[in-house]
């Protein structure tokens, strides 16, 4: 079974980004998945059901912004990849033994904004590609 959730605050800009990505694709019938939304404590407990699980995530990376890398959690884990401040450590060990990668979108801007400067429809392919990549 394959679980695939965004985090990010719709009101930073493009980290919203995440979540209009993983509201296209569970619109767009990608792949037999669940899809989880919102703050990652709320519905972390239910993900260790999943056998794989993607994380998509506004992420900071050498990149230009809509870029789409995929990381594994150990990657994340104690560096400054990520935007949010919830534990991959805690992660790690609630989800331990399962395949868990991040999705990370580079994002453009991260101030303030009920909008992304990113289409979610560009970053679309980009993200379906790195979930297939990992399957």
């Amino acid at each position: 079974m394959i679980a695939i959730a965004s985090v990010g605050n719709p009101l930073r800009g493009d980290d919203g980004l995440p979540e209009a990505v993983v509201r296209l694709l569970d619109e767009t019938s990608f792949l037999d998945a669940d899809f989880f939304y919102g703050e990652p404590m709320n519905f972390l407990g239910k993900l260790r059901s999943y056998d794989t699980i993607f994380i998509v995530d506004a992420v900071l990376f050498e990149a230009s912004p809509g870029s789409v890398k995929v990381f594994n959690v150990d990657d994340v884990e104690g560096s400054s990849l990520s935007t949010h401040s919830f534990s991959v450590g805690l992660v790690k060990r609630i989800l331990s033994g399962k395949r868990v990668f991040v999705i990370g979108i580079c994002p453009e801007s991260m101030g303030f904004s009920d909008s992304t400067s990113l289409d979610p429809e560009l970053v679309l392919p980009r993200v379906r590609q790195a979930i297939s990549s990992c399957l």
